[in-house]
């Protein structure tokens, strides 16, 4: 059960992050032309964070999981906002995220006894860089080497959870990709208009740790009553 303070503080916790995470983007987009619309963006991360914090909260309750998960939803948005920004996902950012994120989840694999999820979130990782690095050879002009980093440190997170949730996590990315690409080809600014993907991969990620569970449920119903 989740303790009564739990929630209102992953609430506050959620905004101070938007806070720090709109700083950092203010300071890095300050420099470059802004767009009319701009501050719509910083009262999006204002309004995600606090969001996101509280349904982590409530999908893992108060566990050594958690802060993994919380620390992935924070880096992430702010990643998803720079690589809009500035379509970059400075190595600054992604790769000591991965020393990060390896320091808080082998103490809760450690807790728990069980080392399958660390041999699982080794191999989401391999398994992702492996196939994204394929894709930044065959289409440089879509997937860049930034995503590949990226794409490893989110397997780490996504196969931690089981392969269905890492699964779920690569489709979903590739959908967003192609639900933008039309929302783009529609827009003023054509088809020549590019879909940034970190932004999709980190989106179907976060989105596949609430949705596995509830879709692997449901086909598995189906399966038992076929």
């Amino acid at each position: 059960m989740t303790p009564p303070l739990a929630l209102p503080g992953a609430a506050a916790a959620g905004l101070l992050a938007g806070v720090l995470i709109d700083i950092t983007l203010y300071r890095v987009a300050r420099d470059l032309p802004m767009r009319a619309n701009m501050w719509r963006r910083y009262v999006a991360v204002l309004l995600a964070t606090p969001t996101l914090y509280v349904a982590l909260t409530v999908r893992f309750g108060v566990t050594l999981a958690l802060p993994a998960y919380v620390y992935l939803a924070t880096v992430g948005l702010l990643l998803a906002m720079l690589d809009f920004h500035v379509r970059r996902l400075p190595d600054a950012i992604v790769l000591p995220s991965y020393v990060i994120t390896l320091l808080i989840l082998m103490p809760a694999g450690a807790a728990a006894g069980d080392w399958g999820p660390a041999q699982r979130a080794l191999g989401g990782l391999a398994a992702f860089v492996i196939m994204f690095f394929a894709l930044a050879v065959a289409y440089p002009h879509a997937v860049g080497f930034g995503d590949v980093k990226l794409a490893g440190l989110l397997g780490i997170h996504l196969a931690w959870l089981g392969w269905s949730t890492l699964l779920i996590g690569v489709l979903g990315s590739f959908v967003l990709v192609g639900f933008g690409g039309v929302a783009l080809s529609g827009s003023r600014r054509g088809a020549a208009a590019t879909v940034p993907f970190a932004p999709c991969l980190i989106g179907a990620s976060v989105l596949a740790l609430f949705v596995t569970v509830p879709i692997t449920t449901w086909y598995g119903s189906i399966l038992g009553l076929a």
